[in-house]
């Protein structure tokens, strides 16, 4: 009898423990800003030099291309406690191609012309943290890059058909871009809303290759060091 009499009490004190944790978990918040700068060195594996076979005038320095510094903001959603799905979207000014140019003198001298772009990259990926203590955890990340956005190129080419006469110089036309799809995973540590990153792209499917070496494997390290602006 004792034990049915405080039975309503008890679940009484269930439900407002239960409903304190939901109203928690409601307030928590959710969302965050933040902005940051990455660092990409020099390639693990890099590629030879290349030149793009399908047209001659455009040469590139895969290494050259990928590396540098770049600015960057992200978007992050907590979907669950301590795991969050980020979006980050970077730019950089760097260096791409040279195309190979043709002094006006008509001297049939060439020399090569080193073209500079606005690059930017579209990162996606599930980031898990580990708590430490308050304010502080460690973290792995996953995901995928939409990276070296920007980097189109067009070249063209006049070739010269003598049985044909007149109607014998034809111009043939390419374009093509640089962009590749890394995997992007990395570890970092966080304190109080800045956090430093260490990570890796890579991947085999891209257009840096040459023909010794068509899918060489691009693993690109990086460090980023990124401030959290606001959580909302």
């Amino acid at each position: 009898m004792l034990k049915a009499k405080y039975l309503p009490l008890f679940f009484l004190l269930l439900h407002s423990v239960l409903g304190l944790s939901q109203e928690q978990e409601t307030k928590r918040k959710k969302f965050s800003l933040t902005i940051g700068t990455e660092y990409r060195i020099t390639p693990i594996i890099e590629l030879e030099p290349g030149l793009v076979t399908r047209i001659a005038p455009v040469t590139f320095n895969t290494a050259d291309m990928l590396i540098g510094p770049s600015i960057n903001y992200e978007l992050g959603w907590e979907f669950v406690k301590n795991w969050s799905f980020n979006f980050s979207h970077s730019l950089r000014y760097n260096f791409v191609y040279n195309e190979r140019a043709n002094v006006s003198n008509n001297f049939g001298i060439t020399y090569d012309k080193p073209i500079y772009r606005l690059i930017m990259d579209y990162n996606f990926y599930i980031e898990k943290h580990f708590m430490l203590s308050q304010g502080k955890s460690l973290y792995v990340r996953f995901g995928k890059s939409i990276a070296n956005t920007g980097t189109r190129y067009a070249t063209s080419r006049i070739l010269d058909i003598p049985e044909l006469g007149e109607f014998g110089t034809v111009a043939l036309a390419n374009n093509g871009n640089f962009t590749w799809y890394p995997t992007n995973a990395a570890l970092g540590y966080e304190s109080n809303g800045i956090s430093l990153t260490g990570g890796i792209y890579f991947s085999t499917q891209h257009e840096f290759g040459t023909t010794t070496r068509p899918n060489a494997s691009i693993i690109l390290p990086y460090f980023n060091l990124s401030y959290r602006l606001k959580k909302f």
